[in-house]
């Protein structure tokens, strides 16, 4: 489980990423590489999965960093909990992705 010693000094950074300008990268795979290069920055980062782990690549975070990846699964609210439950810890850095349905729902 996720613990309160985040007293690190560490600032989580996603430099480093090895893309060149007008290399063609999906925006999903990039916030994959994104989150892992933070995690590997900074123990403070904690990713929050509403069920889509797969199609935001944040499954290679989990993969990495299996003790810092909550799997909220479909339950947004869940999520939500544990966001403010999170906003306790002082200097934990935490990213949370939902899927967006349209305005029309999911088809």
């Amino acid at each position: 489980g996720i613990n309160a010693e985040y007293g690190d000094d560490s600032t989580p950074s996603i430099s480093g990423l090895d893309y060149k300008l007008g290399d063609k990268v999906a925006t999903r795979m990039a916030y994959g590489d994104a989150l892992v290069k933070a995690g590997h920055s900074s123990k403070k980062v904690v990713v929050l999965d509403a069920d889509t782990k797969n199609s935001t690549f944040a499954l290679k975070f989990k993969k990495e960093f299996p003790d810092r990846f909550i799997e909220c699964f479909i339950a947004e609210q869940m999520a939500l909990e544990d966001i403010a439950a999170f906003r306790a810890i002082p200097n934990l850095v935490y990213f949370y992705r939902r899927m967006r349905w349209p305005a029309a729902g999911p088809s």
